[in-house]
């Protein structure tokens, strides 16, 4: 029946979790990582109902992070794709710039788009959406440790305001008063702020219910956008059309081999694992302020890694740590090269221990996710079980396959490294 949706996602474990998703909902679904060339279309797989192609552009310049979606968009629509979905983070990471409003728009004007959804929302995860304001479990997202993250500091919890920002076109919200009603009362709702030239309309999501309603209201829509929560109500619409199965059957694959695990994120969950993790085992901590030595930190962290397979202990590699810290670090060494260094670290270690034998990688963080992936020139991957929501195991498409956990810096319990490595 062809491709059913085709994803754009501004970070590699956002599109896993988008895959997971969709995979747990009947969707035969693949991801592709960094922008596919056209010649990839005779590749595609003719069993698959989404793809899901990731981006590195959250902190991209907003010229870059537009061009590179557009492409994405015509690669997708030259394979067929009946439906499209912008996918950024639950969090709404993103600077008073971008890129989630000049990417939507973007989108919008290429697609021919009156207006769009916009719904981060993931009640799994403790993300809702209420009166148009974002929540973190109990904790209005402004008063959450995101306001500390290293790249996208998160100052104001109000989305119509955030995304205000980001674009000159008419923002407005879907209450969840209207929501609530239900499907006809929220499309009244949707017909109504279309007629007053609303572009860009903010809904209120507090259940996982409410997803399943904003999913099936956005089923003739042709462009959705928010986080992957919203994605589980739009299997259901291609069912009712009769384009996908009632029952798709997925080979769920887990991670097997040695595995190593690298945490870039300096979220307040990923501490909290590498917390776990070294109440139980050693680590070894990166500093960003030795990694321009001419290569000897890298050394010494690959060493380590190499003694802890060689003799069978669990290893974790960090350079995660409190918000005081990396404030230290990002004025000695500026943001974004302080960034790159510890991304290019973790690439070069990931490459090392790839080709010592390891096959399983358990990577926290969107950004340190993608630098890996790029390093060892992985551009498409099948999505296996779940490790935890919003984590699913993947696997490269060879014979001998590796496997990666690309976790989200904000998602998975504490004990979620000794998991994914299989010792909890």
């Amino acid at each position: 029946m062809g491709i059913l949706l085709g994803c754009i996602a501004d970070d590699f474990t956002g599109a896993t979790d988008l895959c997971e998703i969709l995979t747990s909902n009947g969707m035969r679904t693949i991801q592709m990582l960094g922008l596919p060339e056209e010649k990839f279309l005779q590749d595609l797989p003719t069993n698959i109902d989404a793809v899901v192609v990731s981006l590195k552009i959250r902190t991209a310049p907003v010229n870059e992070a537009v061009k590179s979606s557009l492409a994405v968009l015509d690669f997708l629509r030259k394979a067929g794709c009946r439906q499209y979905f912008w996918k950024y983070c639950s969090t709404f990471d993103s600077t008073s710039q971008g890129n989630i409003g000049p990417v939507a728009d973007a989108l919008q004007d290429a697609l021919g788009v009156r207006a769009s959804i916009v719904c981060p929302a993931f009640p799994e995860n403790g993300r809702t959406v209420y009166q148009g304001h974002l929540f973190v479990y109990n904790t209005l997202l402004q008063n959450t440790h995101m306001r500390y993250h290293p790249l996208t500091p998160m100052l104001e919890s109000d989305l119509l305001k955030l995304l205000r920002s980001q674009t000159q076109r008419l923002c407005c919200l879907l209450p969840f008063q209207d929501l609530n009603s239900g499907l006809d009362g929220a499309k009244k709702a949707w017909t109504d702020l279309e007629k007053k030239g609303c572009v860009h309309i903010v809904a209120d999501a507090i259940t996982s219910q409410d997803l399943h309603v904003l999913g099936e209201l956005c089923a003739n829509h042709k462009l959705v956008t928010g986080g992957s929560g919203i994605a589980r109500g739009l299997p259901a619409n291609f069912r009712k059309q009769g384009l996908l199965p009632a029952n798709n059957e997925n080979s769920l694959f887990e991670g097997e081999g040695v595995g190593i695990v690298l945490a870039g994120s300096c979220s307040a969950i990923t501490l909290g694992q590498i917390h776990t993790f070294l109440s139980r085992y050693p680590g070894f901590m990166l500093d960003p302020q030795k990694l321009s030595d001419d290569g000897e930190h890298l050394k010494e962290a690959v060493s380590y890694a190499k003694k802890c397979i060689e003799n069978e202990v669990p290893c974790l590699i960090y350079s995660s740590a409190d918000p005081e810290r990396v404030g230290e670090i990002q004025k000695e060494l500026g943001r974004e090269n302080a960034g790159a260094l510890v991304e290019k670290t973790f690439a070069s270690i990931a490459l090392e221990m790839a080709q010592h034998g390891v096959r399983r990688f358990i990577i926290a963080g969107g950004e340190t996710s993608g630098a890996v992936m790029s390093a060892l020139n992985i551009r498409a991957i099948k999505i296996g079980k779940s490790i935890a929501p919003g984590v699913p195991w993947v696997a490269t498409l060879c014979d001998d396959p590796l496997f990666f956990a690309l976790k989200s810096g904000n998602f998975g319990s504490p004990e979620f490294f000794l998991k994914a490595l299989g010792i909890q």
